[in-house]
């Protein structure tokens, strides 16, 4: 699997085939060196079938079209059937099964040629069309592939990767690529410690998609963990911006007629950055975008007039969140990363995960965090469920995800430390091994949204 992910299994794009042996030409060790990345890997799978396409139009025996053979031998071997082949012998059979495995190959070469590699790697692997024995025989045993492992939890990460190209659903490519760059110990070490890599990289890297200006830290002496905010960079400033939101909210709510009550969703999420959230200024940046946008659909939407005090709270949620992001550069560039990111719909079975996860993630928290998980996670699964106002379909909340799935991905980088573990071990309600089987299904649910 490490090959296919180097693409060492491809040709170079310069290589050429004289009369010697296709492996005596084989410079294995530049090949590594030129297959880094999976930018290289794609170009020389792509050459693969240009030399596919040469060499069947030419007639030469080589190591593709012998591979190809020899894969149509047995797939024909496995799937013929004389009562529904009377009209054919296995040899016959045989050189069908390869002529379209063929077909199929050079159908990919066009595609790759008019759409690039992503586009033909994000569609299944057999297409419907193909609806043969082989094929059919094809996809089975592809699913059978792992099914030797399931007991082992460290070949999960390479079924999904298998199944993901099968389906046309490519894990992370930006996973993959750091995957392929594991330092050569680790994968000498055996399955269970790349294993243990990848969840390390998996989680760094929903980390870096998740961006919150706080740190995730564990106390020893309670076993739990807690978060520690950005220091503020100018005080006065965000005093007097949190007075400025705090009286506008003030003057609409002094009148019934603009239509927000004390229970409004926005009016709550105010008074919750005044009371708890005051010297973080993520959490008030975060706050003030989500109450901008909730005001702005529900005044485009008629649900709110455009009163002078409601616009009022918009314009001070507005310039208070750009009043943090212009004194806090970390912040500033989190937004720039969440307006870029697109959030996923929560897949089946997300909602249950969350909600099976909630008690954990509560028993391993300090007050502080763990009433913010009693928060966010309702929240999501809201959000994520309930339909819009629009008739447009239901998303998760950035703000709830981008929370929740930071900080399940820096409390898993901690559960790497022996110390930590040991330490939860002693004390915690629950192990650290079921802590880490759950966040492990938190950070794999994490990366299907962002």
């Amino acid at each position: 699997m490490r090959l296919c992910l180097h693409g060492i299994n491809e040709i170079p794009p310069d290589f050429v085939v004289h009369d010697e042996s296709v492996e005596d030409q084989f410079d294995l060790d530049r090949f590594y060196e030129i297959g880094a990345t999976l930018e290289v890997a794609h170009l020389l799978w792509s050459s693969s079938i240009r030399l596919l396409r040469l060499y069947k139009s030419s007639g030469r025996e080589n190591l593709l079209t012998l591979s190809v053979k020899r894969a149509a031998q047995g797939i024909a071997t496995a799937t013929f059937s004389v009562g529904e082949n009377e009209e054919q012998s296995l040899l016959s059979y045989s050189s069908n099964v390869a002529e379209e495995l063929f077909q199929l190959a050079l159908d990919d070469l066009d595609e790759v040629h008019k759409y690039g590699v992503k586009a033909r790697l994000k569609k299944p692997v057999w297409p419907d069309e193909n609806n043969t024995n082989w094929s059919k025989y094809l996809m089975l045993s592809a699913r059978a592939t792992f099914e030797g492992y399931e007991q082992e939890t460290y070949w999960d990460i390479w079924v999904e990767w298998y199944q993901g190209f099968l389906d046309g659903n490519p894990m992370d490519w930006g996973l993959q690529r750091r995957v392929a760059l594991i330092d050569d110990a680790t994968w000498e070490a055996g399955p269970e410690a790349v294993a243990e890599e990848i969840e390390r990289i998996r989680a760094k890297l929903l980390a870096e998609k998740a961006p919150q200006a706080e740190r995730v830290e564990f106390n020893p002496d309670t076993a739990k963990f807690f978060t520690v905010p950005v220091e503020i960079a100018k005080p006065d400033l965000l005093g007097a911006t949190l007075s400025q939101v705090s009286d506008a909210l003030e003057d609409v709510l002094a009148s019934p007629s603009n239509g927000l009550h004390g229970n409004a969703r926005e009016v709550r999420v105010l008074r919750r950055v005044f009371t708890k959230y005051g010297n973080d200024p993520q959490q008030i940046e975060m706050s003030f975008v989500s109450v901008h946008r909730g005001l702005t659909r529900q005044i485009l939407n008629d649900e709110l007039p455009p009163s002078e005090e409601n616009l009022a709270l918009q314009t001070a949620v507005e310039e208070g969140a750009r009043a943090i992001r212009a004194t806090h550069a970390d912040i500033a560039e989190n937004r720039k990363i969440l307006n870029e990111q697109v959030i996923r719909e929560l897949p089946e079975g997300g909602k249950e995960t969350l909600e099976d996860a909630l008690p954990m993630l509560v028993a391993i928290s300090e007050a502080g965090l763990a009433e913010e998980w009693q928060h966010d996670i309702p929240q999501l699964i809201n959000d994520a469920t309930l339909p819009l106002p629009s008739g447009a379909p239901p998303l998760p909340g950035a703000d709830e995800a981008t929370r929740i799935f930071s900080r399940v991905a820096k409390i898993a980088l901690h559960l790497k430390a022996a110390e930590v573990v040991h330490r939860i071990d002693q004390g915690a309600a629950y192990k650290a091994t079921a802590i880490a089987l759950m966040l492990r299904e938190l950070v794999k649910l994490g990366f299907g949204l962002f």
